[in-house]
């Protein structure tokens, strides 16, 4: 008798659940559109992200050789914008929300990109020092390795 009081407790709740409205979580869903609509907006969000070089923040720092006394002294911008190809930013799918492919630089479209940072040193006045990196000027979808 005292192991069926806590399977009777556990059966009321089961059939409780099953009393809830099935509706309710459609109706709550479906006020603001159809289920259809939302995917189609969903997936021409996807498909305006493209494949293409977006903007990214670099610090000076990883393009100073680590035995170049540079980095002893202040320096500024310690970050510059760097065009680049990055696949979390990009999106290389198809229509059905699935991504097939990612988002890679074209080789022969990457160029030196030159910036210039200043710093000051012992000796006394500001000096300036040009820095170089590759960017990436075009991509495209490849398949995924």
């Amino acid at each position: 008798m005292v192991g069926t009081i806590p399977m009777l407790i556990l059966f009321l709740g089961v059939i409780n659940l099953g009393n809830s409205k099935p509706h309710e979580h459609k109706q709550e869903l479906d006020k603001d559109g159809d289920y259809e609509d939302s995917i189609t907006e969903q997936q021409k969000a996807l498909d305006n992200m493209g494949c293409k070089p977006v903007l990214q923040k670099k610090y000076v720092s990883r393009y100073v050789d680590t035995k170049d006394d540079l980095l002893d002294h202040f320096h500024w911008p310690t970050v510059v914008g760097i065009l680049r190809c990055d696949n979390s930013c990009s999106y290389c799918g198809n229509e059905f929300g699935q991504e097939e492919k990612e988002c890679q630089p074209v080789q022969d479209k990457i160029r030196k990109k030159h910036f210039v940072i200043a710093y000051f040193s012992k000796e006394g006045p500001k000096k300036y020092r040009r820095l170089k990196t590759k960017e990436h000027t075009e991509c495209h979808c490849v398949l995924k390795k």
